[in-house]
């Protein structure tokens, strides 16, 4: 497409998306207004200011919403990934997920949701959105971030979306008014045309300080062939192998994502982007479609008028009790002669005592001045206010439990049902926020793949926080469950992984919820400290937990430890840990000289070179079989540990001495057998490419024997220094 097509359809999807938007975005200016305090209408706001009469707004409207945002807070929906399919696997999912909670915590995400979910509540919505960067200055590998909008009018969305949190948005405008000098800083001082008015709703796209810049997102669909291997999986490439052609093939429409950066009648820079989701992710209040028409309405929209009638209550009380007059001395006439200057300031100073003629003005003795009383504020004013703050409560569904107030339940069962009313009244904000982060992670799950797309070495997080370092794209040694080292490849772009978020409490609050009832339990059944100590002691948060945790732990019979942690000795785990290493060294070595033996070989053809190809090959063949030596003396090493703890566990279980001599005097025979087959094996493996394996094999009366299998050197990746002979 063009430049000039992109600007003009971005023109026409700009105007239909304002048109769309306008009753929403003009309502959503009202409710956060009304939220911030202005709560007034101007005219009857000057109109009581020009005649001096009180105006006050007791704004009780932050307290509602505070109580539906703060318990968003503390009840973080969480992104779960799982596998999908068959070419997809748990292993890999665990590592997506704590690449996930990587990317939220290094992009401090909380802000981001924070932020839109505020305003989804105050002013019914709010964004957010999924941006990629480098990770600085000085690197060339990207980082994917989760960015808040601060300000949730610069989105325009798709008008013809359906779809709560945006996923079948085909377009949509980020927009940001730019000085004009910053803007001709980073693009130049070429000049740029305004859109014509009405073409762009609002107009302005051009003034004389301002530029307003656009980003735009927009979704094309591509014709592509897809084809069906014969392993079963599908990609866009055709197979050409001919030994295994495809089974099948057809056309698909493709969503392809792009971004382009508009600037007046310019495009300043596009891309296309992965994933087939627009990274910016709505979150809405209450949605209600009246005549086709979709409608967002906050938390405060109707609770607006209760607000209002309060702040009128109340500043009609206060007015009553300002502009009630003094309340008036009664004195007969000459009672105050020679002392009226003291009487006209006692309504305004406080005097020790007023002094006055105990007759009148005919000698008749009266009794002292008496101060008239005064009307009250009439009942209506006072039950008129209180009508109001019920009318708060009744319309956002929010009571006096939900707010911390005393009412009247009196058990904790009876208050924590009744805060469980005002959150069901609520939960609808908290649903919406649930789905948008839910959104939020499948596209993560597409950009994950996209960006991490080369061996490298990725941060995971736990849900705990843990930080672990893992190797993505590119193979790795480690240990399968019976502790064999295999080789894995965690490949993140195979396969199809699902997404589902959940809503719940943190970890921290888990943590303290677990120590809770672990204390409970443990005053009720004080014995099972010794059993479960540990991990009481682990979920209590003060300094030297998890020391004492593990000293606990050393203390818990070895039958109810983990399997893994009953005690490999540690000279025998750092013995077969260099073992393994010399094994890869080897591995890697024999690589080396198969590529100078391949090298040789193209230059085959006289009698140096052919001596040369057989020297290499003898070398090869001795390598081969030094590294089977060296695997065939990791499997007996790890047959020997599995001897030892199955024979320890059987001294136990029977806790008789003659069944541990026993158990010692097979372990002794065990290893002269093992120390015999290495001889062997040391002794021929230099002259042949065949190998012996020795293997451990139990027998139906309970002793261990071993076996000998020759077979063939097998000729895999391989290593470098041998570890001293020495007895296991």
């Amino acid at each position: 497409m063009t430049d000039e097509k992109l600007i003009e359809e971005a023109k026409k999807r700009f105007a239909k998306s304002v048109e769309a938007e306008a009753e929403n975005r003009k309502n959503w200016i009202d409710d956060v207004q009304f939220y911030s305090g202005e709560q007034w209408p101007t005219e009857i706001r000057k109109s009581r200011e020009f005649d001096s009469r009180p105006c006050l707004t007791v704004n009780r409207l932050p307290q509602f919403v505070r109580q539906v945002t703060n318990d968003q807070r503390q009840n973080r929906p969480s992104i779960k990934i799982r596998p999908a399919d068959d070419n997809a696997d748990p292993e890999t999912a665990e590592i997506l997920q704590g690449l996930v909670r990587h990317i939220e915590s290094n992009s401090n995400a909380d802000q981001a949701y924070d932020n839109a979910f505020f305003y989804a509540v105050t002013g019914s919505f709010g964004y957010f959105r999924i941006v990629t960067d480098y990770a600085s200055d000085n690197s060339f590998e990207q980082e994917i971030f989760i960015r808040r909008i601060a300000n949730p009018l610069s989105v325009y969305g798709d008008a013809d979306s359906n779809e709560p949190d945006g996923s079948d948005w085909n377009y949509c405008f980020v927009v940001e008014e730019v000085p004009r000098d910053a803007f001709e800083a980073e693009h130049g001082k070429e000049e740029v045309a305004d859109w014509e008015q009405g073409t762009g709703g609002d107009g302005g796209w051009v003034t004389k300080d301002t530029v307003r810049v656009a980003e735009y997102y927009y979704v094309t669909q591509e014709k592509v062939t897809i084809y069906l291997h014969a392993d079963g999986s599908v990609s866009e490439e055709a197979s050409t192998d001919p030994m295994f052609p495809d089974l099948d093939k057809r056309e698909v429409q493709k969503r392809v994502v792009r971004w382009a950066k508009l600037g007046g009648d310019k495009v300043l820079d596009k891309t296309d982007l992965p994933g087939t989701y627009i990274p910016v992710i709505p979150v809405y209040g209450d949605e209600v479609i009246i005549d086709g028409k979709k409608e967002l309405i906050s938390l405060i929209r109707f609770a607006k008028d209760p607000q209002r009638m309060l702040n009128y209550w109340r500043s009609t009380e206060t007015e009553l009790v300002a502009l009630q007059p003094k309340a008036p001395f009664v004195v007969a006439e000459g009672q105050l002669e020679g002392y009226e200057g003291e009487w006209k300031q006692a309504n305004t100073k406080n005097f020790a005592y007023l002094t006055y003629n105990p007759v009148d003005v005919n000698g008749n003795q009266v009794p002292a001045p008496q101060r008239q009383g005064f009307a009250a504020p009439p009942s209506g004013v006072l039950q008129g206010a209180l009508n109001a703050e019920s009318d708060l409560k009744s319309v956002t569904g929010i009571y006096d439990a939900s707010l911390g107030a005393k009412s009247n339940e009196t058990s904790g069962k009876a208050i924590l049902a009744r805060q469980k009313e005002g959150d069901v009244s609520t939960f609808h904000f908290i649903d919406n926020m649930t789905r948008a982060i839910r959104q939020a992670g499948r596209i993560l799950v597409q950009y994950i793949p996209a960006i991490y797309d080369t061996p490298r070495v990725v941060r995971i997080l736990g849900e705990d926080g843990t930080e672990e370092m893992r190797q993505v794209n590119q193979p790795v040694i480690e240990k399968d469950e019976q502790g064999n080292p295999v080789e894995r490849i965690y490949d993140l772009g195979l396969g199809t992984y699902d997404v589902v978020c959940a809503a719940g409490p943190s970890y921290s609050t888990q943590r303290q919820e677990a120590a809770a009832s672990m204390q409970a339990i443990l005053q009720a059944a004080p014995q099972l400290m010794q059993v479960a100590g540990d991990l009481l002691v682990k979920n209590l948060d003060w300094p030297g937990a998890d020391e004492l945790a593990e000293r606990l732990k050393k203390t818990i019979p070895p039958e109810l430890q983990d399997e893994e942690e009953q005690q490999i000795p540690p000279q025998v785990q750092q013995a077969m840990q260099q073992m393994e290493q010399a094994i890869q060294q080897r591995e890697q070595m024999i690589q080396q000289l198969m590529q100078e033996l391949q090298s040789l070989k193209a230059q085959e053809g006289n009698d140096q070179a052919k001596v040369a190809i057989d020297a290499k090959k003898v070398e090869i063949d001795a390598y081969k079989a030094e590294t089977d030596r060296l695997k065939v003396k990791l499997e007996a090493q790890a047959a020997q540990v599995e001897i030892d703890k199955a024979n320890v566990e059987q001294a136990i279980s029977s806790e008789s001495s003659s069944a541990v001599n026993e158990t010692l005097a097979q372990v002794a025979q065990m290893q002269q057998v093992i120390a015999q087959t290495l001889q062997s094996m040391q002794a021929v493996a230099p002259q042949t490419a065949k190998v012996k394996r020795a293997r451990a094999v139990k027998q139906p009366d309970g002793s261990w024997a071993m076996e000998s299998v020759e077979e063939a050197a097998p000729q895999m990746p391989v290593a470098i220094e041998e570890l001293p002979e020495g007895e296991m």
